[in-house]
């Protein structure tokens, strides 16, 4: 029968947690959320045919977009491509950082959804990364940006304490936010439950800067873009919409109310 047992010493991100990533956001709702930049994208740019989605972890937003576009994703992490690949064999998936990659192609439509930007770490990786996705928009492409926590809601020191459970394994993860300067920092805690194993604990730690809404806009308008943020985005944190053109009226208030939907 197993027992139980510690992985020794902190890790990175993700370093034992990928094969969790889609447990650990298992209430996301990625088809709806996908259905709702569709709606949007088919309003503001009707003939993108094309988009690359950076940070694209284990491709599930990928995996509602392909029936729209021509689909390629690129990640960091190379477990979670693995993961990805399962999921969409016939896809073209990168393993490359955001804030320098060369893919000697461009796209209709560039994203960065789910508050991945943060993970770059500072504003200079941050401004980094913006030019480089801009590098890979074709001339009139949208580049859609989600960020995170801004420095003024972050609740430090806040406990966090999660559970789930599927019918072959029970996962848990405890954390306090803490702050060091402009970056939010934790040490993940996890407790992994199965029968053939046992539960086995392991701790990750992991580092997000807390940008503001400025830093963001500056880093699009200094890569060449107009940018246009909405304060809610699709999951309340906002979103940044950027491009070459400037963007009117009419199409800023197509945004809104498609986020707003």
């Amino acid at each position: 029968m197993a027992g139980s047992r510690s992985v020794a010493g902190d890790a990175g991100l993700y370093q034992h947690s990928a094969h969790l990533f889609d447990i650990r956001y298992a209430q996301k709702d990625y088809a709806s959320d996908a259905a709702v930049f569709l709606r949007l994208l088919d309003r503001i740019h009707p003939s993108a045919a094309s988009l690359l989605d950076v940070a694209c972890g284990t491709g599930s937003y990928l995996q509602h977009l392909g029936a729209r576009y021509r689909i390629e994703g690129l990640d960091l992490n190379a477990r979670l491509l693995e993961i990805a690949k399962t999921r969409l064999p016939d896809v073209p998936l990168h393993l490359a950082d955001m804030s320098g990659f060369a893919l000697n192609r461009s796209f209709d439509i560039v994203t960065c959804f789910f508050a991945s930007i943060p993970y770059l770490g500072s504003v200079e990786k941050l401004r980094q990364a913006m030019a480089c996705m801009t590098l890979h928009l074709n001339p009139d492409g949208v580049l859609f940006v989600e960020p995170w926590l801004t420095p003024s809601v972050y609740r430090e020191n806040e406990v966090v304490h999660n559970l789930r459970r599927t019918p072959h394994l029970t996962a848990s993860w405890m954390y306090v936010q803490r702050r060091q300067g402009p970056l939010a920092v934790w040490d993940i805690h996890w407790l992994v439950g199965t029968p053939e194993d046992g539960v086995i604990h392991f701790v990750e730690h992991e580092e997000l800067a807390l940008f503001t809404t400025e830093e963001c806009v500056d880093a699009m308008r200094a890569a060449g873009l107009d940018v246009f943020h909405d304060a809610r985005g699709l999951h309340g944190y906002g979103a940044y919409f950027g491009r070459r053109k400037p963007w009117s009226v009419d199409e800023k208030a197509a945004i809104r109310e498609g986020l707003a939907a």
